[in-house]
């Protein structure tokens, strides 16, 4: 208990660096001392933010004013935002239409949506079923 109760309060410092992700540090609230010291091991092992990583990578490539704007030598590194929101209220409607789209419509490899693995539909839902609710 004393161990799940450190695990718990502290984060441990994770030793083997990768370049995605320097001074990588884990904590785990979860323990509750039964699990054995190699299955934590393993645990912290699996520990990654690269899901996260990939899930905005996708959500700035698939909305043009999320794009992470170019930079040229010959503008002293200055950027200009192409297709840029001017207005933070529609950086949330827009994020809000892709939650949407992304949790409810468009499907994984196994042929599910999230919505449909933690068991909120049954299946996918069609545009028309979400446009004219």
């Amino acid at each position: 208990m004393d161990r799940a109760e450190y695990l718990r309060t502290h984060d441990v410092p994770y030793p083997f660096i990768k370049k995605s992700e320097p001074g990588k540090r884990v904590r785990l609230l979860t323990d509750d001392g039964t699990r054995p010291a190699l299955e934590i091991a393993d645990l912290f092992h699996d520990v990654s933010l690269h899901q996260v990583d990939r899930f905005f990578m996708q959500v700035r490539r698939s909305i043009a004013g999320l794009e992470r704007a170019p930079s040229y030598p010959r503008r002293a590194s200055r950027k200009w935002y192409l297709y840029g929101f001017y207005s933070p209220e529609m950086v949330e409607k827009t994020l809000t239409i892709y939650q949407t789209y992304f949790n409810f419509i468009a499907k994984g490899k196994d042929g599910k949506t999230p919505a449909m693995r933690i068991g909120l539909v049954k299946g996918p839902v069609r545009f028309e079923d979400i446009l004219y609710h």
